[in-house]
């Protein structure tokens, strides 16, 4: 079962695949700022923001009485919304602490 590639994710809401098109793929991969991502990447909802969804899709199965709902991203779209840190930053976050100075032998 995919899985969200977020740091400290684990919603299983609907997910979204990386973007094919390099520059875009690139975007997305910067954004969510880990190291190393699963072979078929994805991420759920809850990382772009509500101007980042194409509702026109969703709309149109509504009216035509479709059951099929699932939104849809807007070509443009790029993650926005992390709230885990990542490892990146937890390192970063950790390389501030004070250092004990050594002891004198």
């Amino acid at each position: 079962m995919p899985t969200c590639a977020a740091f400290g994710c684990s919603k299983r809401t609907v997910l979204f695949c990386f973007p094919k098109e390099s520059h875009r793929r690139r975007a997305w991969i910067n954004a969510v700022g880990r190291t190393s991502l699963p072979k078929n990447p994805r991420l759920c909802s809850a990382h772009f923001e509500a101007c980042c969804l194409d509702d026109s899709t969703r709309l149109q199965c509504e009216l035509l009485g479709s059951r099929k709902r699932r939104n849809q991203l807007k070509p443009d779209a790029i993650p926005t919304i992390f709230p885990y840190k990542t490892p990146r930053q937890l390192r970063h976050s950790s390389q501030s602490w004070p250092v004990k100075p050594k002891r004198r032998t």
